[in-house]
């Protein structure tokens, strides 16, 4: 008697000292008993004061008749229900509790109740809800930056037209000037203006093909594109910048047959952007254009300087818009920062992409990466098509 005694007394601390809830009941869903961490969250003194109450005596009408629809159904059933997740009004406030309801059963097997265990889950969810709270913050600030970023780059494309309107007459005007009988002072004025609006109007260029880029989808027009032939065109224009600095331009076609697919526009402005980077910053030195296939589906245009390079932290700082690798040099030889920037931007989004490799004082070398196309003379069993032209609107 006395062990049995013991041993009740045993399992009834072993069940209060259960950091979860747990109860039983009768078929008719009334108590016949819990653990302390039950009796808590009811507002009961102890677990002997739940022993014949039912949910209707502490809980809500609603409540008590969803906890009742439960019970009855892993009753009825023999099927546990388990993960139930419930909000319940208790003299501490309003909890959420995660149930897991089993039958219980006699030593026939017969079901003659319900057993429960919980465990209060109200932090999980008030942190859930803060998250959710938080994210839908996030979104809409997201948002609002998004359709700010997008104003702006209306903003700027508009003015980038107007200002283009009165460049291109003072420019225009100091040409016609300069063709009058003008005297050698006045001559060299004129230059100086043509000089300094032409600077002018390529940064404004620059910040119109940036906010373009970014304030909405940008057409490119993808088709066949002979590399070799579009790279003696831009060599050939950069050429007066590069010799006026002493220094040369080499072109190394190991792939003269190339053709890849890309905008050719895009493409020949994304070279240019290289060639006059390299020309500014190289002086009585070399610039090495070279041409060749990667791999099956893409080819590659190398140019390589032998000017004045930057650091490995520079180089990480390129291709973020305004950034000048040297600051001194930079406002000497002039630029907005943005031309690599848009670059990267139009390479991308005709499928290819662009590195940079750099060393302090030996020279920058940048690497374009465009998708191949086939030549027009090609085996059509070879798995290639030829585009003639295909329009595509981006979202750059």
């Amino acid at each position: 008697m006395l062990h049995r005694i013991a041993n009740h007394e045993t399992l009834s601390s072993v069940v209060n000292a259960l950091p979860l809830g747990l109860f039983w009941k009768d078929r008719n869903s009334v108590y016949l008993g819990g653990n302390s961490h039950t009796a808590m969250h009811a507002g009961l003194p102890d677990a002997a004061a739940l022993v014949g109450l039912t949910d209707y005596d502490l809980f809500a009408r609603e409540q008590a008749d969803a906890i009742r629809a439960d019970d009855r159904q892993v009753i009825e059933t023999g099927v546990p229900k388990l993960g139930i997740i419930e909000s319940v009004t208790t003299p501490s406030g309003i909890r959420w509790l995660e149930l897991y309801k089993v039958p219980l059963r006699d030593p026939s097997d017969q079901i003659i109740g319900v057993v429960g265990t919980f465990r209060d889950i109200t932090d999980r969810v008030q942190l859930q809800e803060e998250r959710t709270q938080l994210i839908a913050q996030l979104t809409t600030a997201l948002d609002a930056a998004e359709e700010a970023n997008r104003a702006k780059s209306r903003f700027l494309a508009n003015m980038s037209h107007e200002l283009r309107t009165p460049l291109n007459a003072i420019i225009g005007y100091s040409e016609m000037l300069e063709e009058t009988d003008a005297s050698r002072e006045a001559t060299a004025d004129l230059q100086r203006i043509q000089r300094a609006g032409r600077h002018l109007l390529a940064l404004v260029d620059d910040v119109l093909d940036l906010a373009k880029l970014e304030s909405g989808p940008t057409e490119l027009v993808v088709g066949p594109i002979w590399v070799s032939r579009l790279i003696d065109d831009a060599k050939d224009f950069i050429t007066p910048a590069a010799v006026k600095n002493g220094t040369t331009i080499t072109f190394d076609e190991a792939c003269p047959e190339c053709v890849v697919r890309a905008d050719e526009t895009k493409l020949r402005q994304c070279l240019l952007s290289l060639l006059s980077n390299a020309a500014k910053f190289t002086e009585n030195g070399e610039i090495h254009v070279t041409l060749r296939r990667r791999d099956a589906t893409s080819v590659e245009i190398e140019v390589r300087d032998t000017g004045v390079g930057m650091t490995e932290a520079h180089v990480d700082q390129l291709f973020q818009p305004f950034m000048h690798a040297d600051s001194s040099i930079a406002c000497r030889v002039g630029g907005t920062g943005l031309g690599l920037v848009i670059t990267r931007s139009l390479m991308l989004h005709m499928g290819g992409d662009i590195r940079a490799e750099s060393r302090l004082g030996a020279g920058s070398k940048f690497t374009l990466t465009i998708p191949a196309e086939c030549s027009p003379v090609v085996n059509e069993n070879d798995g290639c098509q030829s585009i003639v032209g295909e329009r595509l609107a981006l979202a750059l």
